[in-house]
């Protein structure tokens, strides 16, 4: 009778233990599995937020690009104004020119250190011909200088 008390003791305790262990082992399972799950999640959301930094980053080149090309052609525009308004100017004063505004028959190029002749006198090469027409350098002109310049404001 001890004997038999001391078997069924001894298999209580064995049932208990292999019932403990297979609780163990069904909770690491469902940990394993609750862990697959949040790791999956957390990739997911790791990917969703690198694309989403990725467009981001993307935009903002592209917004960078665009603005640069936009002020590239707005350089353009400027540039291209300036050069159109200047040939305008020009084609204005050579529509008809007087013997007596332009001595000289070409203008020296403007870059250039050497002396051109005008008119029988030399002149340093600035571009600019020399005017013939009395009051240019004078009083009058002077003066005339001083209205325009008052009436710019």
């Amino acid at each position: 009778e001890l004997a038999a008390s001391i078997k069924a003791k001894q298999d209580r305790a064995v049932a208990t233990r292999a019932e403990e262990m297979e609780k163990r082992r069904v909770a690491r399972e469902q940990l394993a599995s609750r862990e697959r799950v949040l790791r999956a999640r957390i990739e997911a959301m790791a990917a969703e937020r690198v694309a989403k930094m990725e467009d981001e980053l993307m935009d903002s080149h592209l917004e960078a690009d665009l603005g640069g090309i936009a002020e590239d052609a707005q350089g353009e525009a400027r540039l291209q104004l300036h050069a159109d308004s200047e040939a305008a100017a020009a084609t204005s004063a050579t529509k008809s020119p007087r013997e007596e505004d332009v001595v000289g028959s070409r203008a020296p190029p403007p870059d250039s250190d050497v002396l051109f002749e005008y008119d029988g006198r030399v002149k340093p090469a600035t571009g600019v011909p020399e005017r013939k027409h009395e009051g240019f350098d004078g009083p009058e002109a002077r003066a005339r200088q001083r209205r325009r310049r008052a009436s710019k404001g």
